[in-house]
């Protein structure tokens, strides 16, 4: 072995062509090396090969990016992995009274190093690892090796230099093909591949995505595959106990770090709707907690998951439809029998065609990014950052109407807004003031009682009323769309005098033109 160089305690081999060495040798009156002068030493080193970078939440310890895109990096957190991995990529040696005596550090040393900030401060903080070419930071797009991009974007991407293309040939001819009901979903199908390819924004701000239609077979699972592109997804079943649903979601989240869809597919209801509090929290928190008995130890995660839902016949509950982005298909005739021009959307033309779309939305950002990032509006969304960033996107390149549907789909997938939307039209009073007594004769007569009035307020005239009440308040000045397109509706109240003199609320349905959109 070549004389080696001291530098303190720790001496390194640089003959020419040989591989660096390592070596620690114990002090000259036989202790160790001080952890202070031993941890950064061995942690420069160790970084500079390129690989292994820290986990961002503190003590974490390393982590190993993989050489593939697709494969799982390594997580360390423990003293036997952290030998691992320094003996595959900085041979030690240890010398003790001037005689080589062994290639590793002790179990106590390493399981010391891995939570220690002398040694973790050595390493590029990385929040992730892209196994897809993903948006970073300032809307960047990644190239191979470490890409930073401000705390909660410093990520790794192995794989090679991502693909831009600016055409929209492969995302429109998928699109012509299927049976939107609207130029509107049609658009918001597109917005929603959108939100996956930039899934790692707006965290807990992002939209739940909805996909209805009006048969079996329609094109709901077809959508999605496109929405989700290359996107990891996991299947997860709606389940009315809260608990089991949570349970589930849990499971499939932490079971995969490459997970960037949660699909929630064709849910049906019996009765009532669908409706989740937990999922309601999921959506909105921007670090969960990922909690459920059964599935290990708790873990806080970053919210970059996409949710989205398909279903026939369900009814959506009001604060889940507040959150969605929704997209309702109308296929007409035989589906099984339909022939189409690109051949089977689902199984053939997705498939073969799946990094051509990934391309083209990239396209779709990068040409949004020379237009200088216009934002577009919220369109009465609640998530608001997300809407207005999205629909800049979707206008630049020409996509139009973007949400326009959300009145009809909040009417229509929401029972109790649907319900007011059919007492409006049945109304022979319509745009009179009418007080709750009326209203509430109507909608017993019109048989919506189980729609509008909770099982639990049905006791008593009087405990009706006030239930009616409730939900006619809650929808005040909303728009009411509905889907056959014999009206849109507007529910106004106001305070009056009633007979005795005592102050109350009258209500009225106000047909609302064409011209009028409350929604924007």
């Amino acid at each position: 072995m070549a004389k080696a160089k001291k530098a303190n305690d720790l001496t390194l081999n640089d003959e020419e062509g040989t591989a660096p060495v390592l070596i620690i040798k114990p002090n000259k009156g036989g202790g160790v090396l001080t952890d202070r002068i031993m941890y950064p030493m061995v942690g420069y080193r160790l970084a500079a090969v390129g690989d292994v970078y820290r986990n961002p939440d503190r003590g974490a310890g390393l982590i190993v990016t993989p050489a593939c895109a697709g494969d799982l990096p390594q997580e360390v957190t423990k003293g036997v992995d952290l030998g691992v991995v320094i003996k595959d990529r900085l041979p030690i040696v240890l010398f003790k009274n001037g005689k080589p005596v062994g290639d590793r550090l002790p179990p106590a040393t390493l399981n010391d190093m891995v939570r220690s900030e002398l040694f973790l401060g050595c390493f590029l903080v990385l929040d992730r690892v892209a196994h897809r070419p993903e948006f970073f930071g300032d809307f960047r797009l990644t190239g191979p090796g470490y890409n930073d991009g401000g705390e909660g974007h410093r990520v790794y991407y192995p794989g090679p230099e991502p693909e831009v293309l600016r055409s929209r040939d492969a995302i429109d001819r998928f699109l012509d093909v299927m049976a939107f009901a609207s130029d509107a979903d049609r658009t918001n199908a597109v917005a929603a591949a959108l939100t996956v390819q930039m899934r790692h924004y707006w965290a807990g701000d992002k939209p739940f995505v909805l996909i209805t239609s009006t048969k079996s077979h329609g094109g709901k699972d077809t959508t999605l595959d496109f929405v989700k592109g290359e996107t990891a997804a996991a299947a997860v079943s709606y389940e009315a106990a809260d608990w089991a649903f949570q349970k589930a979601v849990v499971a499939a989240v932490k079971g995969d770090r490459r997970l960037g869809v949660i699909d929630v597919g064709n849910v049906r209801v019996e009765r009532g709707q669908i409706s989740s509090a937990f999922l309601e929290r999921f959506l909105t928190d921007p670090h969960p907690v990922l909690h459920a008995i059964g599935t290990g130890q708790d873990v806080r995660r970053p919210n970059h998951w996409v949710v989205a839902m398909t279903t026939n016949t369900g009814a959506v509950s009001t604060d889940l439809m507040n959150r969605a982005v929704p997209i309702h298909l109308t296929p007409n005739g035989d589906v099984g029998a339909r022939v189409s021009p690109i051949g089977n959307p689902r199984y053939e033309y997705l498939p073969a065609n799946r990094g051509r779309i990934a391309a083209e939305l990239r396209g779709m950002v990068a040409r949004w990014d020379e237009a200088g990032r216009p934002l577009g509006g919220t369109h009465g969304h609640s998530r608001t950052e997300w809407a207005k960033t999205v629909g800049g996107i979707l206008a630049v390149n020409g996509y139009a109407d973007f949400l326009g549907n959300l009145a009809t789909r909040r009417t229509t997938d929401d029972p109790v807004r649907s319900a007011l939307a059919l007492l409006a039209t049945e109304l022979p009073a319509a745009e009179q003031w009418m007080t709750p007594v009326y209203l509430l004769g109507a909608v017993t007569e019109f048989g919506l009682t189980g729609r509008l009035i909770p099982k639990d307020d049905r006791e008593s005239p009087a405990s009706r009323q006030r239930a009616l009440v409730k939900r006619l308040n809650a929808h005040a000045d909303e728009t009411l769309e509905v889907e056959d397109e014999s009206g849109r509706f507007r529910l106004e109240r106001k305070r009056a005098e009633a007979d005795d003199g005592r102050p109350m609320n009258v209500y009225r349905f106000v047909r609302l033109d064409g011209g009028d959109d409350a929604t924007k």
